[in-house]
């Protein structure tokens, strides 16, 4: 709906440009493609997703003949996507625990005491793991930032952060939207 019923992608994709040209810093439209994307500061995962998504089959799908047209289109469509999936996601949430404090009677009974608490923690340490990943999409929108760029630092230097990262399905299923 976003992508074709609204100018949203097409002004989000002035905006990447923008932002890559910004980035680049240099002339870039003589470089190789693995050249224009090490001018650009961005994480290395979105990097590997931008060269291993670089072919024709992902050009059609986006309508793009060039390199950059791909970047910005990509890019926007990921953003896109992202900005999708955490809406989708707090609406989820939302409703949730609406149904969950109108079925907080039956939890006074001891065995689904119990229950609830395992299911809980269980549910809870879930949910922190989709949320930190979630804030790894939303920082993806702001690579080109400064802000952006100390957090993906940050991430990288960390085993911990590295391995939440990489192991990010959810990065995965908006890259599989792309």
């Amino acid at each position: 709906f976003l992508i074709n019923k609204t100018s949203t992608y097409n002004n989000l994709k002035v905006k990447v440009t923008q932002a890559f040209i910004g980035a680049g810093g240099k002339e870039v439209e003589f470089l190789s493609p693995e050249q224009m994307l090490e001018a650009y500061n961005v994480p290395e995962g979105v990097k590997d997703l931008l060269v291993k998504n670089n072919n024709r089959e992902t050009y059609e799908n986006l309508m793009v003949t060039a390199f950059d047209e791909y970047v910005s289109s990509y890019v926007a469509k990921m953003i896109i996507n992202s900005l999708s999936f955490i809406f989708a996601f707090l609406m989820i949430t939302v409703i949730m625990k609406m149904t969950i404090f109108s079925l907080d009677i039956f939890t006074k009974l001891p065995i689904i005491k119990g229950i609830n608490k395992t299911v809980g923690l269980l549910a809870g340490i879930a949910q922190g793991v989709v949320i930190v990943w979630i804030v790894f999409i939303g920082a993806t929108i702001f690579l080109n930032e400064s802000a952006g760029q100390e957090f993906s630092k940050m991430v990288n230097e960390s085993v911990f952060l590295s391995f939440l990262y990489k192991t990010n399905f959810i990065m995965g299923f908006v890259d599989g939207l792309v």
